[in-house]
């Protein structure tokens, strides 16, 4: 009988591949074909993964203060001043950022409450609802109650008028008809009332203006409060008249006081004010009409608010006003003053300092929160971004259309939501404060050290410049081989096309083996040095013998404006080969 020899069975191989890559999920450990990290990758060449395009911009004035997009245009403001499609105009403006809100023809610089009409030739300034443009002078009430002592009848009447300085360059911000907030001090108590300009009477026009003044003549009747209940009782009398002067007391365009965010909804401007935990809009196409209350529909609003807490951010969506909190939404709903009406939900709103991450997608409504980023779809919130696995609590802005969803971070980064492939990316955005959609391009305005650039994120503007270089990543998670602890990675393949000129593109594949160890790279393609033309290639790699690894690929590629196709990285498939293993042995 001949020698015996062991039964060896063969080493079984099987296979685990991806050839339809997602995005970021670290939600409950990450799948193969997705990521533990994505950065400047995007899904443009979906299912394949591909090299973010290099970032076209163009360099705007440094000392920008404030801007917004009218009419797919960037208008801004300066410390002195403010471009208007292109033309400097100069202006008196406070110091600080400052907000420009468009409404029709107009565009409202906050809080100076200065306004252009852009309507004409030339644009048109009126500040006279700036603080600056106050009258300042005597408020004067004359009461007359008063009875014809033959017939006992009884007249009343009243007379109101501010008497200013005829050199007061204010004035000229007055017309008759304009609604105005006057405010004074009687008994040592602050009073104010609403009143409409009737006329404005110079030297000589009425016996009771002075000379060397002007006389704010105010509309008054008998439904008219008065000032100081100074009429006499119903008595007989004949013509007696008591006057009653304030002096120091003002009259300004009524604007309330302390508005947080201002926003504009059906020709009408609305804002909130934390301080008087108030909701306000103006008069029916008067940015600068706060307090005209005549019960018609044209009529100016105002609400107060009984819940906890400052206002966070403010936005129009399905036709209705919403003023966020923290912790809690108030909607406005109807169509004119008679039927404004506030309803209040608790829900998770927008973190304070975060007013900029509101944008609206596919119908629905994107913030940044307290916790994360957020989504309101008219009824309630849930969190949008579990996928990433982590608590976003950095400040952000955003902007969005129906493809892409850009929130902006203070970190220098942009988490990027593929609204058409539902994936979680990042991409880089250093120095980005506010982010735009215009005309369906999607723009961050950034500031760093360079100065102050509007970057385009997503679109097909041509712009000034791109960026000379692009940095990419694409990180795994731990790639477990199945339950089986005999089993290994025994090979990885990785099908690889480059896009536009090789020469400009370099990456590199590294592995990690286990926790704490260093990278290991085990590819590297450097355009430059490598001859290859475009296509699809196969990056061959042999792993140590491990249960467990990640990899990591990162790039880069360079750029410049003339191209007309810049160069690209992508990946098309991922194959691992997994050899099993066993402890039993012997006959079989």
């Amino acid at each position: 009988m001949g020698d015996i020899f062991p039964y060896l069975s063969d080493v079984r191989t099987k296979e685990r591949y991806s050839v339809k890559f997602g995005g970021i999920n670290r939600s409950d450990g990450t799948p193969l074909g997705e990521w533990e990290e994505l950065c400047n990758m995007d899904f443009s060449h979906y299912p394949a993964l591909s090299s973010s395009r290099p970032k076209g911009y163009n360099v705007v004035e440094s000392e920008m203060t404030g801007c917004v997009y009218k009419n797919g245009v960037l208008q801004y403001t300066v410390p002195d001043g403010i471009y208007i499609d292109g033309t400097k105009y100069p202006l008196t403006l406070s110091e600080g950022e400052k907000r420009l809100v468009c409404m029709g023809a107009y565009i409202v610089i906050l809080p100076d409450f200065i306004v252009c009409n852009t309507a004409g030739d030339t644009p048109e300034f009126n500040d006279a609802a700036s603080p600056a443009a106050a009258l300042t002078g005597t408020l004067t009430e004359v009461n007359r109650d008063w009875t014809v002592i033959d017939t006992k009848e009884s007249t009343k009447d009243k007379l109101l008028y501010l008497t200013v300085s005829a050199e007061d360059p204010a004035l000229e911000k007055y017309a008759i008809g304009d609604k105005v907030l006057a405010e004074w001090v009687h008994d040592g108590k602050q009073k104010s009332a609403y009143m409409t300009i009737q006329s404005i009477l110079k030297e000589g026009d009425a016996t009771w203006v002075s000379k060397g003044n002007v006389a704010v003549h105010f509309e008054t009747d008998l439904s008219f409060p008065d000032i100081d209940y100074f009429y006499l009782e119903d008595a007989p009398q004949s013509g007696i008249r008591f006057s009653v002067g304030k002096p120091n007391s003002t009259v300004r365009k009524y604007i309330p006081k302390d508005m947080d965010f201002v926003i504009e909804h059906n020709n009408r401007l609305w804002g909130c004010s934390s301080k008087n935990h108030e909701i306000y809009c103006s008069k029916l196409g008067d940015p600068t009409c706060w307090g005209d209350f005549q019960g018609i529909s044209t009529d100016s609003w105002a609400v107060t608010v009984g819940s906890d807490g400052d206002f966070t951010g403010a936005a129009v969506y399905n036709g209705k006003v919403l003023f966020f909190k923290e912790d809690c939404l108030h909607t406005v709903y109807g169509t004119k003053a008679s039927n404004f009406t506030l309803s209040t939900v608790k829900l998770r709103g927008v973190k304070k300092g975060c007013h900029d991450s509101l944008c609206i997608s596919n119908g629905l409504l994107y913030y940044k929160a307290p916790e994360g980023i957020f989504v309101y779809n008219g009824t309630t919130s849930q969190k949008a971004d579990a996928r990433l696995g982590e608590d976003i609590t950095l400040t952000a802005a955003a902007c969005a259309d129906d493809r892409k969803i850009y929130m902006l971070t203070s970190d220098g980064a942009a988490k990027v939501y593929d609204c058409v492939h539902g994936c979680w990316s990042t991409e880089t955005a250093v120095g980005a404060k506010r982010g735009f959609n215009v005309n369906g391009c999607l723009y961050a305005l950034c500031k760093d050290e360079n100065g102050m650039r509007t970057v385009l994120l997503s679109g097909n503007e041509s712009m000034a410049f791109c960026e000379n270089e692009v940095k990419f990543y694409a990180q795994t998670g731990w790639l477990n081989s199945e339950s089986s602890v005999m089993s290994c990675f025994s090979k990885i393949k990785l099908a690889v096309g480059l896009i536009g000129d090789p020469e400009k593109t370099k990456f590199r594949v590294l592995v990690k083996y286990s926790d704490g160890e260093e990278w290991t790279t085990a590819y590297s393609f450097n355009g430059k040095l490598i001859t290859r033309e475009g296509g699809i290639f196969t990056v061959p790699i042999i792993p140590m013998r491990a249960h467990r690894i990640k990899l990591r690929i990162e790039g880069s590629t360079s750029h410049d404006s003339k191209e007309s196709v810049h160069a690209g990285f992508l990946l098309y498939g991922l194959y691992l080969s997994i050899e099993e293993g066993t402890e039993i042995g012997g006959e079989h």
